[in-house]
């Protein structure tokens, strides 16, 4: 006698399973193999690793004995493990940044703050403090995360023999700002081998067309990424950007249309649009349609542009039209997710992106995966700008 199938059940389940799989899919998509390879066949230059973190951001910059480390992706694993098995990073961690308060970029840093074997002299991070107003299916997903931040940041505030620091919003009058956030000038850092710029930092970020969200909008989580810390970061004369998940424009809008938001604030200050013009551009936004517009990416002219990014059931990342534009902007795209290899020429290998910057003013671009050991892609040099 068979039994019959509750499909009301098994559609559930099915549910169920897709839904935790999305959360956790970069838990399951990231393996670690031939660490020292990593550790190893790079000398001791200064080094920009770009993790593979799936949707998400993880950057770590190691210059000798000194390291930054830039937002930690979703899975609280990943980065610990990549630091544990390549062991690239001295004790203590002179500076750590949360670009905002976005699960996929807070995640990891929360799991070294949480590790008693590292111990962290300075943290940076924006001090958003908004609570979600939407409740549909997305940012009912991000209300989680945002609450998520908020513990975060009563675990960092608890910490007193760490340094928490709320960086000055730059584009705004000074009179608009607090006096507990701090402006933190060119070189005030505690890696002085490393010229770091905050262009941008906000604690109550709004939208130009923020009369265009309602309820069941991605309201709350437009606003969450503009208040991302943006940084300029030169190293033995090459610059990098890092962005965060700043926006430039609704899914909708031409990227021809003027700028809205954050970049809009970011190119309207010319000394702020002057400074953006970079080596290296870290992606908005994991290659988001929301930003990258075409003014700003003129204004920023990145010879290298680098994206983190994997595909799942709710995003496709990065788009397509956004490669296209840093590719008309003559800019070379490399992606966590996708390296297409020469000899196989079709094979898709997720992995990491590693720039070394070498003593005879070139930049030196690795990529490292789990089925190939460390491989030279490109090399730069600073004669060619």
């Amino acid at each position: 006698m068979t039994k019959k199938i509750n499909r009301s059940g098994v559609k559930v389940l099915t549910i169920s399973i897709i839904f935790v799989s999305f959360l956790f899919q970069s838990c399951t998509s990231i393996k670690f193999l031939d660490y020292n390879d990593v550790k190893n066949h790079i000398s001791k230059n200064p080094k920009i690793h770009f993790l593979d973190v799936g949707n998400g951001d993880a950057t770590i910059i190691d210059i000798g004995d000194k390291e930054i480390i830039i937002d930690g992706g979703l899975n609280p694993e990943t980065l610990i493990n990549y630091l544990r098995k390549t062991g690239i990073i001295q004790n203590p961690i002179e500076l750590m940044v949360l670009t905002h308060g976005d699960g996929d970029h807070y995640t990891g840093l929360k799991k070294l703050v949480e590790n008693s074997n590292y111990s962290i002299i300075e943290f940076w991070e924006p001090g958003y403090d908004k609570q979600c107003e939407c409740q549909n299916f997305i940012t009912l997903i991000t209300s989680i995360f945002i609450t998520g931040y908020h513990d975060f940041i009563s675990l960092l505030e608890s910490k007193k023999e760490m340094k928490l620091v709320r960086p000055l919003e730059l584009t705004h009058p000074p009179s608009t700002i607090t006096n507990e956030i701090k402006q933190i000038p060119k070189q005030i850092s505690p890696v002085p081998e490393v010229d770091i710029t905050v262009l941008h930092s906000s604690r109550k970020p709004e939208s130009a067309r923020s009369s265009c969200f309602c309820l069941g909008s991605h309201k709350c989580a437009y606003l969450i990424n503009n208040s991302s810390i943006v940084l300029k970061i030169e190293i033995s004369g090459f610059s990098f950007l890092f962005t965060g998940d700043i926006n430039g424009k609704l899914k909708e809008d031409s990227p021809d249309e003027l700028p809205i938001d954050v970049e809009k604030k970011l190119l309207d200050n010319p000394k702020i649009k002057k400074a953006l013009n970079v080596d290296v551009l870290k992606v908005s936004h994991h290659g988001s349609e929301t930003a990258s517009t075409t003014s700003f990416l003129e204004a920023v002219s990145p010879r290298i542009a680098v994206i983190s990014a994997s595909k799942n059931i709710l995003y496709s990342l990065p788009k397509e039209t956004v490669v296209k534009r840093l590719e008309n902007n003559k800019a070379k795209v490399y992606r966590t997710d996708y390296f297409r290899n020469i000899q196989t020429e079709d094979k898709r290998l997720n992995g990491h992106i590693i720039c070394e910057i070498t003593g005879n003013d070139s930049l030196k671009i690795y990529y490292k995966n789990e089925r190939q050991r460390s491989n030279l892609l490109n090399e730069f040099s600073n004669n060619e700008k």
